[in-house]
C-alpha cells in the first residue's frame, strides 16, 4: 500500500502545471496569510479609532492601496491557478496517427 501511494506522489512531479498551480496556490495562502490579512487587519481599529480623518492618515492611506493592488495580483494568481486546472497547459498532445 505504501509503495503505491508513493508511486502516485512522485506521479504529480511529472505534470508541470500541478506542480506551478500548487506553488501559485501556496504562494497566494502564505501571501494572503502574512500580508494581506496584516494590511487589512490594520485598517478596521484606525477607522474606528479616527473615524474619517483616518482617511488622510499616511499609514491607513498605505496599507489600503498596499491591499487593493496585491490583493488584485492574487485574484489574477487564483485565476491563473483555474486556467492551469482547467485547460491544462503543457498537457501531452497525442500524436498523429501514420
Amino acid at each position: 500500500m505504501f509503495h503505491s501511494n508513493c508511486h502516485e506522489i512522485s506521479g504529480l512531479f511529472k505534470h508541470k502545471r500541478i506542480i506551478v498551480k500548487w506553488v501559485v496556490t501556496v504562494g497566494g495562502i502564505v501571501f494572503g496569510t502574512f500580508y494581506l490579512g496584516e494590511w487589512l487587519n490594520t485598517l478596521a481599529p484606525m477607522s474606528k479609532e479616527m473615524g474619517l480623518a483616518a482617511l488622510e492618515d499616511p499609514t491607513y492611506i498605505e496599507n489600503k492601496n498596499l491591499n487593493l493592488h496585491w490583493s488584485l495580483v492574487q485574484v489574477t494568481s487564483l485565476i491563473l491557478a483555474v486556467f492551469l486546472s482547467t485547460l491544462k497547459p503543457w498537457k501531452a498532445k497525442a500524436k498523429p496517427s501514420a
